[in-house]
């Protein structure tokens, strides 16, 4: 028999959550320093580089804001799971009253 706690289930959701928020907030300070990179130099190789390591940080940021998104729909998924089972024990218990 499978035993699920929805109230489990809720405080995961909101671990879930409060992470997503925290990693939100972490993309978006480091978002100016990971794009705005200045060459050291006026050589065309080091804006080159600059450029490049700019590129990167915009890269390294579309992936963090993908995996902020998936990370924030797991916890929702969790949470929906949570409300499910717990509707699903109530339909249950329920149906053994009658």
């Amino acid at each position: 028999m499978l035993r699920v706690a929805p109230e489990v289930l809720a405080v995961s959701s909101a671990v879930e959550t409060e992470g997503t928020a925290s990693l939100g907030g972490a993309a978006a300070a480091a978002a100016a320093p990971m794009t705005g990179v200045v060459p050291a130099g006026p050589s065309p190789a080091l804006v080159l580089l600059a450029s490049a390591a700019a590129a990167r940080g915009v890269e390294a940021l579309g992936a963090l804001a993908m995996l902020t998104g998936a990370k924030g729909l797991f916890g929702s998924t969790v949470a929906v799971s949570g409300v499910g089972y717990e509707a699903v024990d109530a339909a249950a218990s329920t149906a053994l009253t009658i």
